[in-house]
């Protein structure tokens, strides 16, 4: 069977730098109509002029935010790199080949160029924050949680200060959970940004749960409020874990930690808490278990009990059945044998009177013959006396032969 398509009637294709014209001119800025007045952290480019004007970048003071700013040469001279510039301009839109529509400003008045109310190292930690956020702050609770569940040791680095003696303030608070944490001290400098950053490098490794950095209280926080620090802990494999003991200033540091504790104190109690509460629960969930498991094979052993019990009715029922046929087949085939035995009883009965007959029947044949015989020879010998030896002698051999031949015929007539 063949379908018919109907042809579709097209007007018009468009390409895309068509349809991109096409959405530009839609969008009417009101502000692309007159000058206005703009503010932003001037930032120049690769100093590559067009027609005397150069592309450089207007940058938010306290975001990553930009745009294209396009300087005339003659007054790009008098601007300076990364101050804040106040000026009157127009905005335009430009199409791009990538399929956007890009918003450019063109300066056209400088009014004041001031320095930035943000100092570099603001704007770094903000992007620092930024990164980190998208990056995500992991559950260090369900971690080990995990881990302690499966009964795994949990690895703990800590980085202290050389002369900090906090160790036995985190130990003496896990109390008996110590034994289920590998715990180990990384003594530095905690006033050195290097020796800092190289600790954190060199437990970024598989095989540590947790690394942390932790000191008593105190001022003299500056040093975890350094952007190059906290950027070394963006995407450690370990979670990362502060306990730097300061309750008023919340530190850069602090912000990019997975789990932040005020004091090394507070650090320690989580860890033996994490431990017993989950030790609980596992134990909870285990009688829970235990229970249901019970309940589960106590109905189970019920149900297998009721069948073998019908199971046993139905094979004794069986059996009675069984028994029943058998005996009434053991009764016919008694019945039966009587009868055979009956019918041989009269069957040997008969054959013995017959057999008796016979007895009694050569008894008198015998007696017959004998009587013959003697009638036999006396008329031998008196036809002896009478004809001679010879003739004696054929009448005997007759008289034999008769009575051979009675004794066959009544043989037969026996049987």
């Amino acid at each position: 069977m063949t379908v018919a398509i109907a042809p579709i009637a097209i007007t018009h294709f468009y390409t895309p730098s068509a349809l991109l014209n096409i959405v530009s001119n839609s969008i009417i800025i009101g502000e692309t109509k007159k000058m206005i007045s703009l503010r932003g952290v001037y930032l120049p480019g690769k100093g590559q002029s067009y027609s005397d004007y150069f592309y450089d970048t207007l940058k938010d003071e306290a975001s990553d935010f930009q745009m294209t700013l396009i300087v005339p040469g003659l007054i790009r001279t008098k601007l300076q790199p990364n101050k804040v510039i106040d000026f009157s301009g127009f905005i335009s839109k430009r199409l791009a080949s990538r399929g956007s529509i890009d918003i450019q400003a063109t300066l056209s008045q400088i009014h004041s160029q001031t320095q930035n109310q943000f100092s570099e190292e603001e704007i770094k930690s903000l992007e620092i924050q930024q990164k980190k956020s998208a990056i995500g702050y992991r559950d260090v609770e369900a971690h080990l949680k995990a881990k302690i569940v499966k009964e795994e040791k949990i690895t703990v680095v800590i980085i202290v200060g050389l002369t900090n003696i906090i160790h036995d303030d985190i130990k003496t608070q896990m109390k008996e959970a110590v034994g289920f944490y590998e715990i180990s001290f990384h003594p530095v400098n905690l006033s050195s940004q290097a020796g800092i950053e190289t600790a954190i490098a060199l437990y970024n490794k598989p095989g540590v749960d947790i690394l942390a950095i932790s000191r008593g209280g105190g001022d003299n926080l500056e040093m975890f409020n350094k952007p190059a620090i906290a950027e070394k802990t963006l995407g450690l494999r370990p979670f990362f874990v502060t306990a730097i003991g300061h309750k008023q200033d919340n530190t850069l540091l602090q912000k990019m930690a997975d789990k932040s504790f005020i004091t090394p104190t507070a650090f320690g109690q989580f860890l033996k808490e994490i431990y017993n509460n989950t030790k609980a629960e596992l134990e909870n969930s285990r009688a829970k278990l235990i229970d249901d498991i019970t309940k589960q094979l106590k109905t189970n052993y019920d149900k297998q009990v009721a069948n073998l019990n019908y199971q046993i009715l139905a094979l004794k029922e069986l059996n009675q059945k069984s028994q029943l046929e058998t005996l009434k087949n053991n009764e016919d085939r008694i019945l039966n044998l009587k009868k055979q035995m009956e019918e041989l009883t009269i069957l040997n009965s008969r054959e013995k009177q017959t057999l008796q007959m016979q007895l009694d029947h050569q008894q008198r044949l015998a007696t017959d013959i004998d009587k013959m015989a003697k009638t036999y020879q006396k008329q031998v010998r008196e036809a002896e006396s009478k004809a001679g030896a010879s003739l004696g002698t054929i009448l005997v051999v007759i008289a034999v032969a008769v009575i051979v031949g009675i004794v066959i015929g009544a043989s037969i007539s026996g049987k």
